[in-house]
């Protein structure tokens, strides 16, 4: 039986071991790359199926960046999770500051992607997932939006340069998700607060219209949406998935 190839760069996040555990219940056969050969290794016993293949790459070490791997393979879609950006206040960080997380968060990731395109098959889906720092400058964040609105304008480009092999390219924007982690800092401030997890939970989504965060389950659904048919002729678009939080049109 036929299955699908899909590459998925930073599947050891929450977000991206739960659009691989959903993509492996859909039969298709996943490449994992991650920063963390544990997480890796953990990540490949949990989901479905047989014949996944796992690759640990840390991006601030460039001799692990290079890797003929690909060659080998052939895929019909791509998801890369973009990294988190770390934390910076500063007005302007550093020029140390600046490189440390482009190459984290920017080049490494971009680079992976790079090594694969010799290897993605006419009619591949690529799809990049971003934050809602890419469509709105969020205060407690700032340095978020420069790096996201970069996936936002490299995509674009992509789209533009691989349009004559069939190959799409689109973003995804999200906006609060509830994870793991979101749920473990709530419960703390539960326990410091005395307030209930419901009321704060509730609290923590009043300004958003559907009045909720998106669930994994959400975010994984609509990336498999995205690596099918629904994608076939659209390119270069960035949807945002957000509950309506964005106020910008």
């Amino acid at each position: 039986m036929y299955r699908r190839s899909v590459l998925i760069i930073g599947a050891t996040s929450e977000i991206g071991a739960a659009v691989s555990k959903h993509l492996a219940s859909k039969n298709m056969q996943l490449f994992l790359t991650g920063r963390s050969e544990k997480k890796l290794s953990n990540l490949l016993l949990s989901i479905e199926g047989e014949g996944h293949q796992t690759l640990s790459r840390d991006y601030l070490k460039k001799e692990q960046i290079v890797d003929d791997r690909f060659s080998k393979e052939k895929f019909n879609g791509v998801v890369l999770i973009t990294p988190r950006p770390t934390a910076c206040l500063d007005k302007i960080p550093t020029p140390e500051e600046w490189r440390e997380l482009f190459e984290c968060c920017f080049i490494g990731p971009l680079e992976t992607l790079r090594k694969a395109l010799l290897s993605l098959n006419s009619n591949c889906k690529i799809v990049i997932i971003s934050g809602i720092t890419s469509k709105q400058y969020y205060p407690p964040l700032p340095k978020f939006a420069v790096l996201r609105k970069m996936w936002l304008a490299e995509a674009k480009a992509l789209s533009s340069a691989l349009g004559s092999e069939n190959i799409s390219v689109n973003t995804v924007s999200l906006g609060g998700v509830w994870s793991e982690k979101l749920a473990e800092k709530i419960e703390k401030e539960s326990q410091d607060s005395g307030e209930t997890i419901e009321k704060l939970r509730s609290n923590r989504v009043q300004n958003i219209p559907l009045k909720k965060y998106a669930e994994l389950s959400e975010v994984a659904t609509v990336i498999e949406q995205m690596l099918g048919d629904l994608t076939s002729h659209i390119s270069g678009q960035n949807l945002v998935l957000d509950g309506g939080f964005t106020s910008v049109y």
